[in-house]
């Protein structure tokens, strides 16, 4: 392991000792979305009275490996605080002792799935311009993207499908 391996598998049991409670105050909910590690709920997090969205690794992907990833994915995100990149509210386990990353929940769509549909766009946002419509939204995908690289993180997966447009026009 690298020595960032070895911190963070550190992070984990130092985890395991401070936050035994912590699963309780999230009372799981629906699956939102699937990726080839984790899986999104949503969650109410009881403490706040507030629904967010927890990502947690699929039961397969058990490994140290796994688990450091997750890890390190919550790490940069909940370093990058900017208005177009979800935050981060909580890192911590699940029952079984596997990490998990507590979000921000964005009521929404995917852009990829209103990208070319005018109609749709002009009655939920207004838009009468769909390619202008488009190009605003990139542009701020570009301004979360430059803010990353100001900090020496670079998106490798970055398309439509993983960016959401908020209930207000927000993009994250």
């Amino acid at each position: 392991r690298t020595t960032g391996g070895r911190r963070a598998m550190a992070m984990l049991e130092q985890l395991a000792g401070l936050s035994p409670g912590a699963p309780a105050q999230l009372r799981p909910g629906k699956t939102i979305g699937e990726g080839g590690m984790g899986i999104i709920r949503l969650a109410e997090q009881t403490a706040l009275g507030r629904t967010v969205a927890v990502k947690t690794l699929k039961a397969d992907r058990g490994d140290d490996a796994a688990a450091l990833d997750l890890l390190r994915e919550a790490w940069v995100t909940g370093a990058l605080e900017h208005p177009n990149i979800v935050p981060v509210h909580h890192v911590g386990l699940d029952d079984d002792g596997r990490p998990l990353i507590v979000l921000k929940r964005i009521e929404g769509v995917v852009w990829h799935d209103i990208l070319e549909d005018a109609e749709l766009v002009a009655a939920r946002f207004g838009a009468t311009d769909l390619l202008a419509w488009n190009l605003g939204i990139l542009l701020q995908v570009l301004n979360a993207v430059r803010f990353a690289h100001s900090r020496g993180i670079i998106h490798r997966d970055l398309k439509p499908a993983n960016v959401m447009i908020g209930e207000f026009g927000e993009v994250y």
